[in-house]
């Protein structure tokens, strides 16, 4: 019992020393929607080889100042294609895409 306290308060003193208050907070983030469209990518026009897709690339931002000189910066950044983020079975809701890109990734922090 005796242990449990003195560990439960060595946490919360070293949680308290961790707080640091906020000077200033920045928001920002930008999203690019961009389409594509590729004719006889292979320079035979006697193959019907034409593609088109729409691509959407979002990024929020957030930027924390906490005192002089400290401060904390992170970006996340989503790439998707239009139409390729259904999923395959409505009914019972079973998702088959690949795990890779389909969720947000850190850009950059």
């Amino acid at each position: 019992m005796h242990k449990t306290v003195v560990v439960l308060l060595a946490v919360v003193l070293m949680g308290s020393m961790a707080v640091a208050e906020l000077q200033n907070v920045q928001v920002g983030g930008a999203l690019r929607i961009r389409g594509n469209w590729y004719m006889d990518q292979d320079f035979n026009e006697d193959v019907g080889n034409t593609l088109s897709y729409v691509e959407q690339r979002t990024r929020l931002n957030v930027k924390a100042d906490f005192s002089d000189g400290v401060a904390a910066f992170i970006e996340v950044d989503s790439y998707d294609v239009w139409g390729d983020d259904f999923r395959s079975n409505y009914i019972t809701g079973v998702d088959t895409r690949a795990r890779t890109f389909d969720d947000v990734e850190v850009y950059q922090a």
